[in-house]
Parts: structure tokens; C-alpha cells; sequence
């Protein structure tokens, strides 16, 4: 393999620098994300319906632009790895810009490794925000299963007190019954 200097080029210069715009803008497409799981969580805590589907159409539009960045990313990284002679990834553009720093040389590091580093940060706090909202939706899946099954109920599930204080079997017809 050949020193780092040996491999310092205009073309690597130039594809360590793309990479380091393209951070960039990952960085602030996380942070655009991690507003709109925000919203979304504070619409589910008003139950403003609208806003949580205007949020995650939004968050939806927003995931594909990334996923995009992120197949440049990889493109990247590939083109990188060929020039700083790396064995090939499997899949394509899987190299960690971990592993990526430990062959550039130090002017490369600094300018790859801060960006990576809160790129990294952001992504940690977009899966948290998107951790709190799935444990959101259990509750209200799981309080919804619950209603369900208490108004599909039939009258002989239902316990209720008749008037000479005994508990028994409800009268009357189940509650989806009833309301058609």
C-alpha cells in the first residue's frame, strides 16, 4: 500500500471536499427532520390530526431527498476507496468514513472528521425523537385495541350490577350493535 502523502491528489482534494459539502447538507436535512418528528409528536399531543399528516408527508418528502444524499454519499466513498486504493465494499459505499479517515492525511481528517461527528450526533437524535414517537403510537394502538374490544363486546362478556346489587351479565345489545 502507498503512503498517504503518495496519494495526495487535486482529484482526492476534490472528492474528500464534495464529500464534506455533502455532509453538510445530511447534517442539516437531519436537523430538518428532527423538527418535523418534533411537530409531529407535539400534533399528536394536541390530536391535531392534520398536523400529524401534514408532518409525516413532509417527513416522508424529506426521507427520500436524504436516502438521495445519502446513495451520493456512497458514490463517494466508493470513488475514494478506489482512489486510495481500499478493497472494494460490499455493498458499494459501505465504508465508514471512520475507517475513510484512518487513510487521509491529517488536513483531510479535519475536514471530514467534524462533520461526520455531528452528522452522526444528529442521526442519534432523529432515531431518539422517532423512538418516543413509535412508544407514542404503542399507547394509543394498545388503548385502541382495549376500546375496541370492550365496545365489540357481547353482553354476556360484561359484568354489571342489577339492581339487587349482584353482579351479572349486561342486558342490552353491544355498543357497535347499537350505533350501526
Amino acid at each position: 500500500m502507498t503512503k498517504r502523502a503518495d496519494r495526495e491528489t487535486p482529484e482526492l482534494s476534490r472528492l474528500v471536499g464534495d464529500l464534506a459539502e455533502l455532509l453538510e447538507r445530511l447534517i442539516d436535512m437531519q436537523q430538518r427532520m428532527i423538527d418535523l418528528i418534533r411537530e409531529k409528536l407535539q400534533a399528536m399531543r394536541a390530536a391535531d390530526i392534520d398536523a400529524m399528516e401534514s408532518s409525516a408527508v413532509r417527513e416522508g418528502q424529506l426521507a427520500g431527498d436524504i436516502a438521495g444524499l445519502d446513495r451520493r454519499r456512497c458514490e463517494i466513498v466508493e470513488q475514494l476507496c478506489e482512489h486510495l486504493e481500499l478493497p472494494a465494499s460490499q455493498p458499494p459505499g459501505s465504508v465508514s468514513i471512520r475507517v475513510l479517515l484512518t487513510h487521509l492525511s491529517a488536513p483531510h481528517v479535519e475536514r471530514l472528521g467534524e462533520p461526520a461527528d455531528r452528522l452522526r450526533a444528529r442521526m442519534l437524535e432523529a432515531a431518539e425523537a422517532n423512538r418516543v414517537v413509535e412508544m407514542a403510537c404503542r399507547q394509543l394502538l394498545d388503548w385502541y385495541r382495549e376500546l375496541f374490544r370492550i365496545v365489540a363486546a357481547d353482553e354476556t362478556e360484561t359484568l354489571t350490577y342489577a339492581p339487587d346489587g349482584k353482579t351479572g351479565a349486561g342486558r342490552g345489545v353491544r355498543v357497535l350493535d347499537a350505533v350501526g
